[in-house]
C-alpha cells in the first residue's frame, strides 16, 4: 500500500484523498474504498493531474469502473494512470457520518 487516508465524513461532505505519486505514466494503479458504517461509499471519483495542482477526473469510461464487495467496499483494479499524481474525491450524501479508508496501490 502506497497511500492511505482515513477519515470520517460528516452528512453532505467532501473527502479527497492524500495525493500519491505514480513514477511512470500508464502504471496500473488499484483503489480500495470503505465505510464502516455497511454503507457503500458515495460518488468516487479518481482525479489526476500533471503538476500535483489541476487534478481532474479521470472517465469512467476510460477502462475503469468500481465494483461493490459487500455493503460498504468500493474497489477499481488495473486503473491506468495518465499523469504522475492521483487522488480520490468522495462525496457523503447519504445523510450520516462515514469513516472511510480509501486505499492506493500501484
Amino acid at each position: 500500500v502506497h497511500t492511505s487516508t482515513h477519515a470520517t465524513t460528516s452528512a453532505n461532505a467532501t473527502l479527497t484523498s492524500s495525493v500519491e505519486t505514480i513514477t511512470k505514466r500508464d502504471c496500473e494503479v488499484g483503489f480500495f474504498i470503505k465505510a464502516t458504517n455497511s454503507q457503500t461509499p458515495q460518488n468516487p471519483k479518481i482525479e489526476v493531474s500533471p503538476n500535483n495542482t489541476d487534478f481532474v477526473e479521470l472517465s469512467a469510461g476510460g477502462g475503469f469502473n468500481f465494483q461493490a464487495s459487500g455493503s460498504d467496499i468500493l474497489g477499481a483494479t488495473s486503473v491506468k494512470i495518465p499523469y504522475p499524481y492521483v487522488r480520490v474525491v468522495l462525496t457523503n450524501d447519504s445523510g450520516g457520518s462515514s469513516d472511510i479508508t480509501i486505499l492506493i496501490t500501484h
